[in-house]
């Protein structure tokens, strides 16, 4: 385990590589289409994208969205965390809750009073993590795949 210290950083042009590369080293995600949605978002005053360095590596991200709910009775405006991955090699160290505190002052300075996190219930690690960060369970979701008829 590194003893760097850890920096945190907003996602700009100049660091999508790295945050494509950090993503594949997880995900099965298509290369190119991920970049142009990193370029799309990164330059939206509703979307954020946090990168942590551990000199100059990258090893962890959290991207959030402030989202408007409740459109037919005028909008209310939710934060929700998308992703937050921190490489195995980092973890237990706090950076995690770095990102969501940073996440969560810029949350705060654009107005958004909830943010709002799916989490996979096997997850109990991560469920764990976001309790301990504040999180507090508030609804259940389903789901159901949807075909079209033969």
């Amino acid at each position: 385990m590194s003893n760097e210290a850890v920096q945190i950083q907003k996602v700009g042009t100049k660091q999508i590589r790295q945050v494509v590369d950090l993503l594949k080293n997880v995900l099965d995600i298509n290369e190119i289409k991920t970049f142009k949605l990193l370029e799309e978002r990164i330059d939206s005053n509703r979307h954020l994208m946090l990168l942590a360095k551990a000199g100059s590596r990258a090893i962890g991200l959290v991207e959030c969205s402030i989202l408007q709910y409740n459109i037919l009775t005028g909008g209310i405006d939710r934060g929700v965390i998308h992703t937050l991955y921190i490489d195995p090699e980092f973890q237990r160290r706090q950076i995690a809750s770095r990102l969501i505190e940073s996440a969560g002052f810029w949350f705060a300075g654009n107005g958004v009073d909830w943010v709002v996190v799916d989490v996979d219930v096997t997850n109990k690690e991560l469920l764990s993590f976001f309790e301990s960060a504040g999180f507090e369970t508030y609804q259940i979701k389903l789901r159901k795949q949807v075909q079209l008829p033969a």
